[in-house]
């Protein structure tokens, strides 16, 4: 019995988490048949900058990182991070513009400049909303103005299957 009714509800997330909908109705879901998403992240985007605060930001550029840091979103919604030395993964959803980042974990090795992976643990945890800028970026907001990711697409985003 169990069973029965976790398949259709984890079906029913992984197929919310790349639809998302223009509704400002956080209960309604999107279960269209569309086998695109239509307000999705999925894709590689490069990690342009995480804003902590008013006076301090972390830029990837800066740290000569600028093309290894980066976050990729799957269709199974996952999301697998590289920072230029360690790397973070777990799980995302989406429903409409709100974004949840959830059982993340990430591999711990001593690097020589850390400051990107100590901005994103503290960063991820408070992002609630996603705001698409145009199909090449986008941004990670916390329920406040701060703090923020800025992110830009560096490869076209895969389809999500409708299954």
């Amino acid at each position: 019995m169990k069973k029965t009714v976790l398949i259709p509800l984890f079906a029913g997330l992984m197929l919310a988490s790349c639809a998302g909908s223009a509704s400002s109705d956080s209960n309604s879901a999107d279960t269209s048949a569309d086998s695109t998403c239509t307000v999705c992240l999925n894709g590689k985007w490069a990690i342009e900058s995480i804003v902590l605060n008013d006076s301090s930001a972390v830029i990837p550029a800066d740290l000569g990182l600028a093309d290894e840091a980066a976050m990729t979103f799957s269709c199974d919604s996952t999301v697998s991070i590289s920072t230029g030395c360690n790397t973070m993964g777990g799980m995302y959803i989406i429903n409409g513009d709100s974004i949840r980042f959830d059982n993340m974990m990430q591999t711990r090795m001593a690097c020589p400049n850390m400051d990107i992976e100590y901005a994103l643990s503290n960063v991820l945890p408070s992002i609630a909303t996603v705001e698409l800028a145009n199909d090449s970026t986008a941004r990670l907001n916390a329920a406040g103005a701060m703090p923020c990711i800025s992110i830009r697409r560096i490869s076209q985003p895969a389809k999500c299957q409708a299954e």
